[in-house]
């Protein structure tokens, strides 16, 4: 039986999986599918807080892993969306025997000691210096954010999906990336995201080239594929999954 792990990337709450999860259920009815959890990172979601200012990594690792070990879980997917990718490796360290396969969705993946807010364009740093990030976090303008992360979806749409996101905690930001090292011998799937505009294709194949021996599937989507195409991210995902055994037939007395 399959688990899935799924964390959400930078500004959004485990809310971006629920079509991915539909689709994921649905599949129960052939496929070896067992429990979905999408997890709210610190500070998102359900764990939404006035004061984020001291939010670490570590924090969001722990948040990652809690509930495979609180439901005792074995063959754990784990799925990383956007800037999860970065810290997936610490969360697969920590899962340890219990992983069963790694997806990254438009991962961004910095190299050893780079951090993670360097890898944002020039504008959206800009634009989240325009209050105190160490303090409130770190969102770009919304504009920005319709434009390169909502960029396959019509223009109201966009607006009202900006609408809901809400700034990162800083410091995750400001974490020294470390050695990029996966568990050995766990499959690893690299999702590029070919209408990408916040994240470009380009740089997408050079964090997956990275990464040892990893499979890269291509979907033409924009950077939050699992919202936007939740049945085609739903099928990445479920790819290798075991067919549904069927019960025994209960004996005749």
């Amino acid at each position: 039986m399959t688990n899935f792990l799924m964390i959400h990337g930078e500004w959004h709450d485990a809310s971006m999986w629920d079509g991915v999860a539909h689709h994921l259920e649905s599949a129960r009815e052939t496929l070896d599918v067992g429990q979905i959890i999408a997890v709210d990172l610190p500070g998102h979601g359900s764990r939404r807080s006035f004061d984020i200012s001291r939010i670490t990594l570590d924090y969001y690792v722990e948040a990652a892993v809690t509930p495979v070990r609180i439901n005792f879980l074995s063959n754990v997917t784990l799925v990383a969306h956007s800037f999860a990718a970065s810290f997936a490796p610490q969360v697969a360290a920590r899962l340890g025997d219990a992983l069963q396969r790694i997806v990254l969705i438009g991962g961004i993946i910095p190299s050893e000691g780079t951090l993670p807010f360097n890898t944002l364009s020039l504008f959206a740093k800009k634009t989240t210096g325009t209050y105190r990030p160490g303090e409130k976090g770190i969102k770009p303008v919304n504009a920005f954010l319709e434009r390169f992360l909502y960029n396959d979806v019509g223009r109201v749409e966009a607006s009202i999906r900006v609408g809901r996101l809400v700034p990162d905690p800083y410091q995750p930001w400001i974490t020294p990336m470390p050695p990029l090292k996966f568990p050995d011998g766990v499959p690893l799937t690299y999702v590029a995201l070919t209408k990408d505009k916040f994240l470009a294709l380009k740089q997408q194949k050079v964090y997956a080239a990275s990464l040892p021996s990893s499979k890269v599937v291509e979907l033409a989507a924009g950077h939050l594929a699992p919202v936007v195409r939740p049945e085609q991210t739903a099928a990445i995902l479920l790819q290798g999954v075991g067919k549904k055994q069927e019960e025994p037939a209960p004996e005749q007395e």
